[in-house]
């Protein structure tokens, strides 16, 4: 009987591994095919080709001049902050934008793990830090007088804009993610002051890069924080670790462009801003979408800030979610792992009481 029991406990065991191995590799497998039909970059134009600095000279020349009208109004200091204060009691104004030497004198930045801050990852931030040395800010923000920036995402409502004249005549431009540039530049522009991004959502053709962008990491986790000591020091990366199966193998920039994100701004815009739950720290349903954290994080150096690509139909399924790829609306809620809804309000209450200017017009959908 005992023989019979442990037989039938044996074919069990193996039975769950053999399902386990067969779910996983049914879900690498759809990975896969999500990333080839879905994340693949369709450029309009020949990269062999394409130079950008006829495309810049052609936008100029039939530059309208009222679009540029609007960037050129004068700016007034701390507008944007000054506004989020009255909305949210609770808006932290003075918190430094990049971690640096001093990170562990912040107030809030070790009560979290990442995103939200650096609990229990204190000993890889000060190595990293041995590497990704720089923390200075760029000159565009350095500069004395008022600053106005802009946080261009890659919504699908910048497909035909005609927007990159006026993205271009903002003092800073900080990009999302990976939205490319190249063949894009009539509709989102060609400058790049700063690119703030993830391994699984920075640009993974190496030409995307501008040498003279900095590359600011938002670490979600351990594997994050290995991919910037990899990149920065030109090493190769592997995918295994990560939540997709392409992430950028290389980002041609100097070592002095990279920066890590202060992850305080991430929890502070989390929990006190756009009140999502705690979850005692854990990752659910909690995690600003990238575009808010870097308007976020816009709010803390610039005075004035704008956004374009920004907003999404959700009665259109149809609708493109990004300029440069084919993914629909549908599939994008379906795969969402964030609180789009929850964070959608807060972005409107951000355009409805002046703390940014949504050149697009897709946040009040």
């Amino acid at each position: 009987m005992a023989r019979l029991t442990c037989r039938y406990l044996l074919k069990c065991v193996k039975l769950f591994v053999l399902f386990g191995l067969v779910n996983g590799l049914f879900i690498m497998g759809y990975k896969v095919y999500f990333e080839v039909k879905y994340r693949t970059v369709q450029y309009p134009c020949d990269l062999k080709t394409h130079n950008r600095e006829i495309v810049k000279k052609s936008m100029l020349q039939a530059g309208n001049a009222s679009r540029s009208h609007n960037v050129q109004e004068q700016c007034k200091p701390f507008q944007s902050r000054i506004k989020m204060s009255k909305l949210r009691k609770t808006f932290k104004s003075q918190m430094p934008l990049f971690v640096n030497e001093n990170y562990t004198l912040w107030s809030n930045v070790a009560e979290y793990p990442l995103p939200f801050g650096v609990q229990s990852y204190e000993s890889e931030i000060d190595d990293l830090l041995k590497v990704v040395k720089e923390t200075a800010y760029p000159k565009e923000l350095l500069r004395p007088g008022c600053k106005k920036c802009v946080v261009v995402g890659s919504g699908g409502i910048l497909a035909g804009s005609g927007m990159g004249l006026e993205i271009d005549s903002y003092d800073v431009v900080m990009r999302v993610n990976g939205g490319p540039t190249r063949c894009f530049e009539k509709d989102v522009g060609t400058k790049t002051t700063m690119r703030i991004s993830y391994p699984e959502g920075a640009p993974q053709e190496p030409g995307e890069y501008d040498p003279s962008e900095l590359f600011v990491l938002v670490p979600f986790k351990s594997k994050d924080l290995e991919w910037l000591e990899r990149v920065a020091t030109g090493r190769t990366v592997s995918w295994i670790g990560y939540w997709r199966p392409r992430i950028a193998n290389s980002v041609p920039i100097p070592r002095s462009h990279f920066r890590i994100l202060n992850p305080e701004i991430v929890g502070h815009t989390a929990f006190d801003l756009v009140k999502f739950p705690l979850n005692k720290g854990r990752k659910y349903k909690n995690v600003p979408t990238m575009g808010t954290i870097c308007i976020m994080a816009a709010m803390t150096v610039c005075d004035e800030v704008a956004v374009a690509g920004f907003g999404y139909n959700p009665n259109d399924p149809d609708s493109r979610v990004h300029y440069y790829e084919d993914m629909k609306m549908d599939t994008a809620f379906v795969l969402s792992t964030h609180d789009i809804h929850g964070e959608k309000q807060f972005l409107k209450d951000m355009v409805k009481y002046g703390i940014i200017k949504d050149l697009t017009g897709g946040i009040m959908w």
